[in-house]
């Protein structure tokens, strides 16, 4: 086995074994708008900070952001309103949904050249349990190699006040356990979260 075949396979088991790990930290004050019909979204959470935005074409509806902890790690934000407020359960299955579907495209990447092997370390639901109510949520992390060099494909989703929050990143395979991303993700779905839902 080469050694990146092995780093691959070490990779895979660390990732599997890391993406229990969740928590909150604090945020600024300062937050954008994103959509008239969703919450606004930190400027900064923890070590991140927004650095871009740009409007998503149709039939996409809301933003893009770009978020950076200074590192090699970029984060790119989506924030837009779903077609109706559905239910805790019934988010909880959309945003499975939708999880599950980028997880279907990696078959695609490799055909197109994207990558040469992949491999799907998790692909969870992953809702956040607050004091009074729930977010559900979607987590899943693949691995994928290219030319010999590692990355992982990283997504966060969630559902929050009718609207969907997905957080993606693509990490370097050699620093993943140093790598802010995944509590970023989690805790600007909590920031996003306990705002004032928007007015009618």
């Amino acid at each position: 086995m080469g050694k990146a075949m092995r780093l691959f396979s070490i990779l895979l088991v660390v990732i599997t074994a890391s993406s229990g790990c969740a928590s909150t930290s604090e945020v600024q004050p300062e937050s954008v708008v994103a959509s008239p019909s969703c919450p606004s979204l930190p400027v900064s959470v923890g070590a991140f900070e927004m650095y871009e935005r740009r409007k998503l074409e149709a039939p996409a509806r809301g933003d893009a952001f770009g978020f950076t902890d200074g590192s090699t790690d970029r984060a790119t934000v989506f924030l837009y309103p779903l077609q109706d407020r559905p239910a805790a359960d019934r988010a909880q299955d959309m945003v499975e949904t939708e999880g599950a579907a980028w997880v279907a495209a990696f078959p695609i990447g490799v055909e197109r050249g994207w990558y040469d092997a992949y491999e799907v370390a998790f692909a969870d639901p992953k809702p956040i349990v607050l004091a009074d109510r729930m977010i559900p949520g979607f987590a899943g992390g693949v691995p994928t190699r290219k030319d010999g060099s590692i990355s992982v494909e990283v997504l966060y989703l969630f559902a929050v006040d009718g609207c969907m929050l997905k957080a993606r990143g693509s990490l370097e395979g050699g620093h993943w356990m140093d790598s802010l991303f995944p509590k970023f993700a989690q805790d600007l779905a909590v920031a996003v979260a306990t705002q004032e839902p928007p007015s009618e």
